[in-house]
């Protein structure tokens, strides 16, 4: 991480992120949220799959609706 320290008036000190740390982490956070909506979605996808998977098996065992 890059880091420019300007000394402002002798006793606070303010870090300026150069523009590409900037953009790195935002990048970075942007990945880690489509991970997230991904790794949702999936487990969405795979849950419905597995109700109808067990409807269609239900259905073909017994010849009618769950209850």
């Amino acid at each position: 991480m890059k880091k420019k320290v300007k000394n402002v008036k002798g006793t606070v000190k303010l870090a300026v992120f150069q523009h590409e740390d900037l953009f790195h982490y935002m990048r970075h956070g942007m990945k880690r949220r489509q991970q997230h909506e991904d790794r949702k979605n999936d487990q969405n996808r795979k849950r419905k799959l597995i109700e109808e998977l067990e409807h269609g098996l239900w259905f073909y065992l017994f010849g009618k609706e769950k209850n």
